[in-house]
């Protein structure tokens, strides 16, 4: 008769160490990074974006526009692109790039529009005329994958 207080106790004690341990588990799931860690972890700092990306982009009069660009890491580029189903002479162009504000673009400056690319991880994705991710139905082919040889 004496246990059974104490077996009660040791019931409830369990009971609430285990409704603590799931809502600790639920609060973990939902973590959402920090500004400030926002701020500090940008593709120019935290990627390995140097190197050579390539892929076939889309062409209203042509079959594609086979692109690769090698990305130095003292801000300079070497482009190279081949209209397919066209003249498929390989046109190469070079300069500088530069970083937007935030650390996660790139833009060629001898380039025409667009020429403005998200780097993410192992790839290039070119935006816009305006600086913006395409999207829709095509957004996939404006990726440029990044050789990992």
């Amino acid at each position: 008769m004496i246990l059974r207080p104490y077996f009660v106790i040791l019931i409830s004690l369990a009971l609430t160490s285990c409704n603590k341990r799931t809502e600790a588990n639920v609060n973990s799931e939902t973590y959402v990074p920090s500004q400030s860690f926002k701020e500090e972890h940008t593709s120019k700092n935290s990627l390995d974006w140097q190197g050579t990306y390539q892929g076939i982009l889309p062409c209203a009069d042509c079959e594609g526009i086979q692109t690769k660009i090698l990305i130095n890491s003292d801000n300079t580029y070497i482009k190279f692109i081949t209209y397919l189903g066209k003249d498929e002479k390989e046109v190469q162009s070079q300069g500088n790039f530069s970083w937007n504000a935030s650390g996660s673009e790139i833009t060629l400056e001898s380039e025409d529009k667009p020429n403005t690319y998200k780097v993410m991880e192992n790839a290039l994705m070119v935006l816009d005329m305006e600086d913006h991710m395409i999207r829709g139905q095509l957004e996939d082919h404006y990726k440029l994958n990044k050789d990992l040889d």
